[in-house]
C-alpha cells in the first residue's frame, strides 16, 4: 500500500512510499516534520491534475478524556480484523486509525461514512469526531507501540448507493454542520428585526470556516428563514472575505521557507507559531491583542495550538489578556494574547541552529516599537525567503 508523503500541508512535491516506511518513521521518532495524506484525494490549489494518489484508506479519530480511557479505546480497535493501523496523535490525546478499504476514487465520502458508523457502533469507549478525512492530512508523531497489520481484513464498501444517494449523504452532512453552526450563532445575536443583518453575517462566516459551500449555506437560509436580495448579498459578503482571508493565509506561507533554521525536535507547528507571532507584531507595529481564533484560521493549526501556547506562556514569551467585545447590545469578553519582546532572543536561541541573522534583522525593530520610537519598521527578514 502507497500513500503520499510530503514535508509540509502546502506544497505539491510529493513522495510515493510504502506505508510501512510511515510506520518506521512513527515507531523510530523519525521525519516528525512529515506529513502523509491517508486517502490521498487531496487536491492542490483545486487542479484535478494535481490530485494526490489515492490509497483507499480511511483515517478515524478518536479522542480521549484521559490515558486510561485512551489504551483501553486503543486495545478496542486493534482487536478489530479490520483495523490496518493506529497509533496515538501527537498530543497524546486522541489515536489516528487507519482502515483500509476497497472504494475506488471518486466513492470516498461514501466508504468513509460507512467505516465511521461500523467503528462508531463497535467501539464504545473513546470519542469518535466524524471529521470526513478527504482532505485532511495527518503529521508523524512517535509510537513506539504502533499498531500494524498489512494482512488486516479489507473494509467493503456498499457502491449500490446511487450517485444521487451520494449527494444527498453530502447534504446531510453539510445540514447537521448548519444547524450546529446556527446553535452556535444564536448565542451572539438573534434572528429579530434588529440583529437580522448580524445574525445572517455571522452564520455565512460560521458555516464558511466549516466548509458548507454559498450555494447550501442559501440554500438552508431559504429554507429557515427565507431569503430577499439583502440577506443574498450578505452571505456573497462573508464568503468573499472568508477567500480573502486565504489569500491572507497564504501571505504567511512564505517564511515556511526559512523554518529550515529551527532544530530538528522543533515541531513545525511551533516553528510557524513563532514567527507568525513575532512578524504579525511588527505588522501591527506593536499595537496587537489577537484572538486564538485569527492564528487558528490563517495557519491551519487547530490541534496542538493549545500546547503551544501553553509553552509559550510558560515561557513569558506569550502575554494573555482578555478585552471586552461589543456584540450586539452587550460586551463580551474575549481572550487575547501579545508578545514579550524581550523574550525573543531567549527562544530564538532555544529552538533555531543559528538564530544570529534572525535577531540581527528583528531585534532592532521589536526595540524601536517597544520603545516607542518612530521609525521605519520594516525588516526584510521574510523576503529574503521569497
Amino acid at each position: 500500500m502507497k500513500v503520499s508523503i510530503y514535508k509540509d500541508s502546502r506544497t505539491i512535491d510529493t513522495v510515493k512510499v510504502e506505508f510501512d516506511e510511515v510506520v518506521k518513521a512513527i515507531r523510530e521518532n523519525n521525519n516528525q516534520e512529515f506529513f502523509f495524506s491517508p486517502s490521498g484525494v487531496m487536491s492542490i490549489s483545486g487542479n484535478r491534475k494535481n490530485t494526490l494518489i489515492y490509497s483507499r484508506l480511511i483515517m478515524l479519530r478518536f479522542g480521549s478524556d484521559s490515558l486510561e480511557e485512551l489504551e483501553s479505546t486503543f486495545q478496542s480497535v486493534i482487536e478489530l480484523s479490520t483495523t490496518y493501523c493506529c497509533f496515538r496523535n501527537r498530543e497524546r490525546s486522541g489515536l489516528i486509525v487507519l482502515v483500509n478499504t476497497d472504494c475506488i476514487d471518486g466513492h470516498h465520502i461514501i466508504a468513509y461514512r460507512q467505516v465511521f458508523e461500523a467503528y462508531q457502533s463497535i467501539v464504545s469507549n473513546g470519542t469518535l469526531d466524524f471529521q470526513s478525512d478527504e482532505k485532511i492530512t495527518c503529521q508523524l508523531s512517535f509510537d513506539p507501540a504502533i499498531y500494524f497489520n498489512p494482512n488486516s481484513v479489507v473494509f467493503e464498501i456498499d457502491l449500490r448507493l446511487s450517485k444521487q444517494n451520494a449527494f444527498s449523504i453530502m447534504d446531510g452532512i453539510y445540514r447537521e454542520e448548519f444547524n450546529r453552526q446556527v446553535v452556535f450563532t444564536s448565542q451572539l445575536y438573534s434572528f429579530s428585526q434588529q440583529d437580522w443583518d448580524k445574525f445572517i453575517f455571522t452564520l455565512a462566516l460560521n458555516c464558511g470556516n466549516e466548509g458548507i459551500p454559498i450555494t447550501k449555506t442559501l440554500e438552508f437560509i431559504l429554507s429557515d428563514y427565507g431569503l430577499n436580495m439583502p440577506m443574498k448579498g450578505i452571505v456573497n459578503r462573508a464568503y468573499k472575505m472568508l477567500k480573502e482571508r486565504d489569500s491572507l493565509r497564504m501571505v504567511f506561507s512564505v517564511f515556511l521557507k526559512n523554518l529550515r533554521n529551527y532544530k530538528p525536535e522543533v515541531p513545525l507547528d511551533k516553528r510557524v507559531l513563532f514567527e507568525f507571532f513575532i512578524l504579525t507584531y511588527i505588522q501591527f507595529k506593536g499595537e496587537l491583542n489577537f484572538s486564538e481564533e485569527q492564528f487558528r484560521h490563517h495557519l491551519g493549526i487547530y490541534f496542538s495550538r493549545k500546547k503551544i501556547i501553553n509553552e509559550f506562556i510558560n515561557l513569558k514569551f506569550l502575554i494573555k489578556g482578555k478585552v471586552n467585545i461589543q456584540v450586539g447590545n452587550k460586551k463580551v469578553p474575549k481572550n487575547t494574547f501579545t508578545i514579550n519582546p524581550q523574550k525573543v532572543p531567549e527562544l530564538a536561541e532555544i529552538y533555531m541552529e543559528d538564530s544570529k541573522k534572525f535577531l540581527d534583522a528583528v531585534m532592532p525593530v521589536l526595540i524601536n516599537i517597544q520603545s516607542g520610537q518612530q521609525t521605519n519598521y520594516y525588516t526584510s527578514y521574510w523576503d529574503e525567503f521569497d
